[in-house]
């Protein structure tokens, strides 16, 4: 957070590493046209995509939705109607955000880190990959706009109005992939 004679803003620097695997021009230019069509999109008053860094407008007096406000039907309702406008607009990003493709990625980079995946999950592979395949068979997936990453902390409540922060893993995906990943309060 920073004061300026001209306003109240944020600046964003993002952790180290993590250029490797997000698109910042994507994320930039999905978020520059969010904030277009709506206005619980704070305004970016500056990107660099090289370096990932981002400043925009700091909304002010907000606090990040927690678990205990998923249990507040006003809030919940803000949330969802946040998402679903999102889902709605007819808006096209130039990226797609492919869960399984995805999957395959991040493994690669684990991989090329030396990092194994969890026993848990190394143990249960063969079971989700069956049961992801079946549910892409059975429900062919809908490809429109996406947050990407609607956990609670990027949802900022101050006052009445409901904003919709850090469009890092937004593009074209399922709406299901938003509103799985929106209900993982535990996550956050």
């Amino acid at each position: 957070f920073m004061q300026v004679p001209s306003g109240d803003y944020v600046l964003r620097i993002p952790g180290e590493g993590t250029n490797s695997f997000i698109n910042r021009s994507h994320e930039i230019d999905n978020v520059k046209l969010m904030e277009g069509l709506f206005s619980f999109v704070p305004e970016v008053c500056y990107a660099n995509a090289s370096i990932g860094v981002l400043i925009s407008k700091y909304v002010k007096d907000s606090m990040p939705m927690s678990v205990s406000d998923m249990y507040d039907p006003e809030r919940l309702l803000l949330m969802c109607n946040c998402l679903l406008q999102v889902h709605n607009s007819g808006a096209r990003f130039s990226n797609e955000f492919d869960i399984i493709q995805m999957r395959h990625v991040y493994a690669r980079k684990l991989a090329c880190q030396g990092v194994e995946a969890p026993e848990e999950l190394k143990a249960h592979r063969e079971q989700l990959e069956s049961a992801t395949s079946l549910l892409f068979d059975e429900y062919p997936k809908k490809c429109v706009t996406c947050h990407g990453d609607p956990k609670l902390n990027n949802f900022l409540f101050a006052g009445s109005t409901m904003y919709l922060i850090d469009w890092e893993y937004s593009g074209m995906a399922d709406p299901y992939f938003d509103l799985v990943n929106m209900v993982m309060t535990d996550r956050l």
